[in-house]
C-alpha cells in the first residue's frame, strides 16, 4: 500500500528525476521562477518560490535543486509541488504564461502566412507542442489581432535555457562573488521574436517580474548601474553612498531561521524583549531602513534607478549575442485582450515614477531574509496614462483625416476633437478595469503593496 501511495505522489508531484529526463520542464522551473509565477502544490495551495534559489541552481543540473525550497509558505521540498500541464502532468488546463509564448508563437504564423497550425508549429521552430494548448489557439489568435503588430513576417519562440553573457557582466559576479554567474541569470530577457523586426517579452497583465535573481544578481546589477551613470554624475557623494550600500548589500543581506516568524519577532521589539534573536532582528532593521535611505538617494539624484530598469527590461548589456536583449513588451491577458510597448526612454520613465524600491525582510513561515523589494502602484497612474494615450490617437487620427487641417480653429474641430477622445478614453478605461481587479481597486484609490522582489505590474 505505501508503495503504491509513493507511486501515485511521484506521478503527480514534481520530482529531480523527471526533470533529468525532460530539460525543457526543468527550464520552465526556472523560468517560472524569474518570472514571479506560483506554482500549485499537491494540497490545493499556491505557493512562490523566493527568488535566492536561482543563486545556486545550476541550469542543466536538476540536483542542484536544494532538499527545502524556500517559498512563502516555508520551506517545502521538491515533492510538495504538483506537476501541472507545463511539467508533464495529465488533465491540467491552466496554461502557464511562460506556454502562452508558444501559443502566440503559432497563432501569429498562422495569420501572417495563412497556414495550418502544423506548419505554423514548424515556423516558430517549437519542438514540444502539448495537446493542451489547441484548446487556447483561438485565444491566441485574438491576442495577436489586438496587439496590431504588422503580419508580415515569421514569428519564432526563442524558448528558455542560456544566453551568452558579456565579458563585463560576468566579470562584476567574478568581482563580487568570486566565481561566474550562475545558469540562471543567464536566462534571455527576449522570450520570442519577429525576424529581422520586434525581440519580445512576453508579460501577462496585472503582474510580471520585472527583474529577479538573490544577493548576487543584485550586486551586479548595481555595479553596472553605477558604472553607465555619466561621470558628472559620480560626485564624491554619489561614491561614498553607492560604496557604502554595495558593501552592506554584500554582508547584511541576511538569513534567519527559528521558531518565530519575523512578525512575531517584530512584536517581540515593541514588547521590549532583549533575547538575541529579537537584538539581532532589530538591529538589522535598521540597517535595513539605512539600505533603502542610500538606494534612495542614489535614485533621487542621478539616473541611477532608470538604467537598473531599463536594463532589467532589455538586457542590452548583459547578453552579448543580439536576439538575447528584447526590444518591445508585449502585455497580453487570456482574455485576448494585448499591446506592445516599444523599450524605449518614455516606456523607462513611467516605470521610474511607478517603481518604489525599498530593502526589508521577507518571510516565508520561520524563515526570514533580507532582500530587496519593489512596491509599485501601477493603478496610481492609470487615468494618466489613458488620457495620453487617447488624446494622442485622437491627434493622429484627425491630422490623417485632414480635419484639423480644414477647419483649423473652429468649434467644430474642438468638439469632434474633445467627442473622440473621451470615447477612446472611456474604451480603454473599460478595458483595464475588467482585465484587471488591481487596476479596479487603483481607480478608487485602493493601492495594493506588492512584496514580489521589483516586481512591475505591466498594463495593457
Amino acid at each position: 500500500m505505501m508503495a503504491f501511495k509513493q507511486f501515485l505522489t511521484e506521478a503527480t508531484a514534481l520530482n529531480r528525476g523527471k526533470f533529468k529526463m525532460h530539460p525543457d520542464r526543468f527550464q520552465s522551473f526556472i523560468k517560472k521562477i524569474k518570472k514571479g509565477e506560483a506554482f500549485e502544490l499537491l494540497n490545493g495551495k499556491k505557493a512562490f518560490i523566493d527568488a535566492s534559489i536561482l543563486d545556486t541552481l545550476i541550469d542543466d543540473n536538476p540536483d542542484s535543486i536544494p532538499k527545502n525550497i524556500q517559498t512563502d509558505q516555508g520551506l517545502l521540498a521538491l515533492g510538495k509541488f504538483k506537476k501541472t500541464s507545463e511539467f508533464g502532468g495529465q488533465g491540467a488546463t491552466k496554461i502557464a504564461a511562460a506556454e502562452w509564448e508558444k501559443i502566440i508563437c503559432v497563432a501569429y504564423n498562422m495569420l501572417a502566412h495563412d497556414v495550418s497550425k502544423k506548419d505554423a508549429i514548424k515556423l516558430a521552430q517549437i519542438d514540444l507542442w502539448k495537446s493542451a494548448y489547441d484548446g487556447s489557439i483561438d485565444v491566441g489568435l485574438e491576442i495577436v489581432r489586438n496587439s496590431k503588430l504588422a503580419l508580415s513576417s515569421t514569428m519564432i519562440h526563442f524558448g528558455s535555457g542560456s544566453s551568452q553573457l558579456t565579458k563585463e557582466w560576468n566579470q562584476y559576479f567574478i568581482d563580487l562573488t568570486g566565481k561566474s554567474a550562475p545558469g540562471p541569470t543567464k536566462t534571455p530577457k527576449t522570450d520570442m521574436y519577429i525576424k529581422n523586426r520586434e525581440k519580445l517579452s512576453l508579460k501577462k497583465v496585472g503582474g510580471s517580474q520585472l527583474m529577479s535573481g538573490g544577493q548576487a544578481e543584485s550586486m551586479a546589477t548595481l555595479a553596472f548601474a553605477y558604472d553607465a551613470l555619466p561621470n558628472k554624475e559620480k560626485t564624491k557623494t554619489v561614491q561614498k553612498i553607492f560604496n557604502v550600500l554595495i558593501t552592506n548589500v554584500e554582508e547584511d543581506f541576511i538569513k534567519i531561521k527559528g521558531d518565530k516568524t519575523i512578525t512575531q519577532i517584530k512584536r517581540d521589539i515593541k514588547s521590549g524583549a532583549t533575547d538575541e534573536i529579537t537584538k539581532l532582528v532589530a538591529h538589522q532593521i535598521e540597517k535595513n531602513h539605512q539600505m533603502t535611505r542610500d538606494l534612495g538617494s542614489l535614485f533621487n539624484t542621478t539616473s541611477f534607478k532608470a538604467t537598473i530598469i531599463k536594463e532589467a527590461m532589455t538586457g542590452d548589456n548583459k547578453f552579448s549575442d543580439n536576439l538575447s536583449a528584447s526590444t518591445h513588451v508585449m502585455v497580453f491577458s487570456e482574455k485576448g485582450a494585448s499591446s506592445i510597448h516599444k523599450i524605449n526612454d518614455k516606456l523607462v520613465n513611467s516605470y521610474v515614477k511607478k517603481t518604489k524600491m525599498d530593502i526589508s525582510f521577507k518571510s516565508a513561515g520561520a524563515s526570514s531574509w533580507v532582500s530587496m523589494k519593489g512596491v509599485v502602484s501601477e493603478a496610481a497612474n492609470l487615468i494618466d496614462d489613458l488620457l495620453n494615450e487617447s488624446i494622442n490617437e485622437t491627434e493622429a487620427e484627425m491630422i490623417n483625416e485632414g480635419i484639423l487641417d480644414s477647419i483649423k480653429g473652429g468649434m467644430k474641430a474642438v468638439r469632434r476633437f474633445v467627442s473622440m477622445m473621451f470615447k477612446k478614453f472611456w474604451n480603454k478605461l473599460v478595458v483595464a478595469v475588467t482585465q484587471s481587479m488591481d487596476t479596479l481597486m487603483g481607480v478608487f484609490s485602493v493601492q495594493p503593496t506588492i512584496s514580489m522582489t521589483n516586481e512591475v505590474k505591466f498594463p495593457l
